[in-house]
């Protein structure tokens, strides 16, 4: 039993140790022998019968601090154990990927009637105690590795999980301990082990090493999230209403929502244009070269693709969603949509100017074909940028992108134009297109199809424009 095994190996190294270190592991012997909980699920491509599963881990402190880790098998395999990783989980769980191939055991406990195998990793040291490690359990069934779910551990999430009672004053002192050894090394330093953490439970979303939790310092902030195709983050809140967002994480931080924002239209420009006059559908943006209008793909000093308009007489674009076969009218989760234009002058070329911002219906409330839009923002003289209601939002130059951040609510008739930190610039409130014969900003909305967004340029000689898309929700606010 596992009782004996861990008996055998500390009575082997009595004796051998610096006091401070024997009387640290004997106080910590008491808590060894207890595995908490812990369920992880297997691979999708494999049964919880055929899948081998990390059901619990401890710690154990000889030469240096060990991470026990009780595995549960399938009934029958030809060998099996886990793989270890520190600090940085690999592109692919599995052998070949570095890490640590741990094999032997060290016996088994029992752990709610299962029978599990322990091992122990023992590639920490003292200065490595705010260090992530990830492990994956393997079996060898029928010749081939069959492995389990990914799970990550540390020293500080033990500890942390375990500082009350009469282990308090001992895990403190461990903390203080390694915390020490890394400021001796100047070894991550910004993490002591020492801090004050909590560990972050996330909803609806992965952390950036794939893992559904992590340990973070109290006052920092949580990372992004691994990005979701047609989706756009909107931030970590308190409570799956999205109403308290987490702009640095407490101590009662433990679960954070994410929040995203569909994709409804996006132009990244990736795709390249062969016709430089002509018409072409990329990435949900309609573009119309007209009159005596030249638009040429090209990449910034960054390698971030724009398109450039130059003699831009009669340009324009429409963000298109017929590729969709839907409209914001379909949209009835939400009334509020978020506009983003990302615009710079072109070296040498006066700003296109006397353009317009604006959302497109071509239908009317009588259900007549009619043309008939509503403004977001004007470009006049000089690349000056106005909102609906005549706000300066600034001037379009060749020093930096110029961002047209705003949120159109239906509901209320509402259009509030966002800084590039999220502040509010300027909120205003607008009324339906005459021509549509809308009476209301709801009755608005259910009249925009097809290209809910549409930039015309008309006068000047030439702008880069670097992105344009419409997203569901607002994704300025948080």
């Amino acid at each position: 039993m596992l009782s004996r095994v861990f008996c055998k190996e500390d009575c082997g190294i009595r004796g051998r140790k610096p006091k401070v270190l024997l009387r640290l592991f004997i106080l910590l012997l008491s808590f060894v022998l207890i595995f908490p909980r812990f369920s992880a699920s297997s691979l999708e491509s494999q049964t919880q019968e055929e899948a081998p599963r990390i059901v619990a881990h401890t710690l154990s402190l000889k030469e240096t601090v060990y991470i026990m880790y009780a595995v549960k098998f399938p009934s029958s395999f030809d060998g099996g154990g886990i793989i270890v990783f520190e600090g940085t989980p690999p592109a692919e769980y599995g052998h070949g990927m570095g890490g640590t191939v741990i094999s032997e055991n060290l016996g088994y406990t029992t752990l709610d009637g299962e029978k599990c195998y322990v091992f122990a990793y023992s590639g920490l040291s003292s200065k490595e105690m705010s260090v992530d490690v990830y492990a994956v359990p393997y079996v060898i069934s029928g010749g081939e590795y069959i492995y389990g779910s990914a799970d990550k551990y540390s020293i500080i999430q033990y500890a942390n999980a375990k500082m009350s009672g009469e282990s308090e004053h001992l895990l403190r002192t461990l903390l203080d301990y390694g915390a020490a050894a890394q400021e001796y090394f100047g070894f991550n330093t910004q993490r002591l082990a020492n801090a004050d953490y909590v560990k972050v439970s996330v909803q609806n979303a992965l952390l950036p090493d794939g893992m559904a939790y992590g340990m973070y310092l109290v006052g920092e902030s949580l990372p992004p999230p691994l990005p979701k195709d047609g989706e756009v983050f909107g931030g970590w809140f308190a409570d799956p209403e999205y109403k308290e967002p987490i702009r640095s994480l407490s101590k009662e931080s433990t679960v954070a929502y994410a929040r995203w924002h569909t994709v409804l239209a996006n132009a990244d420009f990736a795709q390249s244009i062969e016709h430089p006059t002509a018409s072409f559908l990329s990435g949900g943006v309609l573009f119309n070269a007209e009159s005596l209008a030249n638009l040429s793909k090209t990449e910034d000093p960054e390698g971030k693709p724009y398109v450039e308009y130059t003699n831009g007489a009669g340009t324009s674009i429409r963000v298109s969603r017929t590729h969709t076969g839907k409209s914001l009218s379909d949209m009835t989760d939400t009334d509020v949509f978020s506009y983003s234009v990302s615009l710079m002058a072109c070296d040498g070329l006066d700003v296109l100017t006397s353009s317009e911002i604006a959302i497109e219906s071509n239908k009317t409330a009588g259900g007549d074909t009619k043309w008939c839009k509503l403004n977001l923002a004007t470009i006049e003289d000089g690349g000056r940028v106005k909102t609906y209601s005549d706000y300066d939002l600034g001037v379009i130059s060749t020093d930096a992108v110029f961002n047209l951040n705003v949120a159109v609510d239906f509901s209320d008739g509402s259009l509030t134009y966002y800084g590039d930190g999220g502040e509010t610039v300027s909120r205003e409130t607008f009324t339906p297109p005459k021509a549509s014969g809308a009476k209301s900003a709801k009755a608005w909305q259910a009249l925009v199809q097809k290209y809910p967004l549409y930039i015309a340029f008309d006068g000047g000689e030439g702008i880069c424009i670097f992105g344009a898309s419409i997203l569901c929700g607002n994704i300025f606010s948080s």
